[in-house]
């Protein structure tokens, strides 16, 4: 399925720099990208990906890191920040909103 959407070229990057700022390989970002991990779009005869993707990603990791921190008991960040993510953390990565 194709999806059409308009993006403006400023808020793209290549597959290369966007591998490097979330700090995957760029074998591992064509993965991504095959798997629908990673948001691609189709620029003429280029593959690029939007900055906004890499935010979400990225924001993910720290997440992840969070939770991971707080089941070893070394939390890296401010208790505040920290706070929201203990009872994910303590469900066993289930949120307890439904």
């Amino acid at each position: 399925m194709e999806i059409k959407a308009s993006i403006f070229i400023d808020n793209v990057t290549t597959i290369e720099d966007a591998s490097e700022k979330i700090g995957i390989s760029v074998a591992t970002a064509w993965r991504w990208i095959a798997s629908h991990d990673l948001i691609a779009v189709k620029i003429g005869d280029r593959t690029v990906i939007p900055t906004s993707e890499i935010d979400r990603l990225k924001e993910k990791q720290r997440i992840e890191k969070a939770i991971e921190d707080i089941r070893k008991g070394t939390p890296t960040t401010p208790e505040s920040t920290m706070a929201p993510l203990a009872s994910v953390a303590d469900s066993g990565g289930e949120s307890s909103k439904k």
